[in-house]
C-alpha cells in the first residue's frame, strides 16, 4: 500500500494516523486494543486478514493483496442513540469515492453492504461488508468500523462464495487503485462523518443513504435474532433504522439479515 500516494491526491486531516501492515489476524480486533490503550482517532489497514470476520461472527473471505482491509478508530461526536450514523457515514463514502475515482456507483443494502444490483433480476452481489464495533474508554464512547472490500480474485471465484460476491474489477472490466480508493474513502468519510456530527446537516446524509439503498420500495423478509419480519421496506428512520411496512403496520428494525424480495413495490 502506497500511503503517501492514498494522502497526496485527497484532503486527509481527521484520520491521517495510517498504519499498513502486511498481516494481521483483525484489524478491527487490533484497534479496538488500541482504543482501550489510549490510541486517539486512527486508521489501521493490512494486506491480508488471517481472521477477518463480518456481521454475526461470519468469516469474511479475501485473497491476500486483492481486497481493501482497513478499520477506523472514531471518537464521534454522537449521542449513543445515534453511533449507527457512522456505519452510514462509511458506506456512503465508499459510494462517493467509487463515482470519484472510477465514475461509477455501487449500491447499498441495509444496513451497510456495498452491493452490485443485476437489474434484470434484482440479484445482488457483495462487494464490501462493514463492521462496527462500539468500544469504551473511561465511559467515552468511541466506534471501530473496519471494512473489506472486494477488489479481484485470481482465477474464478470459488463455488460456495460465486452467487452472492463480486469485485471492483468483474463490475468495471479494469484493475482499481487500492491507495488511489483508500485516500478517496478516507477523504469522503471526514466529510460524511461531519455531516452526522452536525444534526444541521444530518439530512444530507441521510437523504444520500436512501438514495443509495437499494433495499427502499423491496418487499425484504428480515431475519432477527428470535423472529422474522416480511414487508415492505419504506424508508429510514434519522438513525438509519430500516422501517418496514407489514400490512400497514409500520416497523422500525434495529438490527438483522435482509434479503430483498424478487416482487417490488414503490413505497407509499
Amino acid at each position: 500500500m502506497d500511503l503517501g500516494d492514498a494522502k497526496s491526491n485527497h484532503k486527509i486531516f481527521r484520520f491521517s494516523e495510517i498504519e499498513w501492515l502486511p498481516e494481521i489476524g483483525s484489524t478491527n480486533v487490533a484497534l479496538a486494543e488500541r482504543a482501550r490503550a489510549g490510541v486517539g482517532e486512527s486508521v489501521l489497514g493490512a494486506d491480508f486478514q488471517t481472521a477477518g470476520k463480518g456481521r454475526r461472527e461470519r468469516r469474511w473471505e479475501a485473497e491476500r493483496g486483492n481486497s481493501l482491509l482497513f478499520s477506523i478508530l472514531v471518537d464521534p461526536a454522537l449521542e449513543p442513540n445515534d453511533i449507527g450514523l457512522v456505519t452510514i457515514a462509511l458506506a456512503v463514502s465508499v459510494c462517493d469515492a467509487c463515482e470519484e475515482l472510477l465514475s461509477w456507483a455501487p449500491r447499498l443494502k441495509w444496513p451497510n453492504d456495498i452491493i452490485i444490483e443485476d437489474p434484470q433480476d434484482g440479484s445482488i452481489r457483495k462487494l464490501a461488508g462493514i463492521l462496527a464495533e462500539l468500544v469504551l474508554v473511561d465511559g467515552d464512547a468511541r466506534v471501530v468500523v473496519g471494512i473489506g472490500i472486494n477488489l479481484d480474485w485470481v482465477g474464478e471465484i470459488p463455488e460456495e462464495l460465486a452467487a452472492t460476491m463480486s469485485t471492483l474489477r468483474a463490475a468495471l472490466g479494469r484493475p482499481v487503485p487500492r491507495s488511489g480508493l483508500l485516500g478517496a474513502i478516507l477523504s469522503s468519510f471526514e466529510l460524511r462523518l461531519g455531516q452526522a456530527e452536525a444534526e444541521h446537516l444530518r439530512p444530507v446524509l441521510l437523504d444520500e443513504y436512501s438514495r443509495l439503498l437499494a433495499t427502499i420500495g423491496k418487499q425484504v423478509r428480515v431475519e432477527m435474532v428470535n423472529s422474522e419480519l416480511v414487508g415492505l421496506a419504506v424508508g429510514v428512520t434519522p438513525q438509519g433504522r430500516l422501517e418496514v411496512d407489514c400490512d400497514g403496520v409500520r416497523t422500525v428494525v434495529d438490527v438483522g439479515d435482509v434479503h430483498h424480495c424478487r416482487i417490488e413495490i414503490s413505497p407509499k
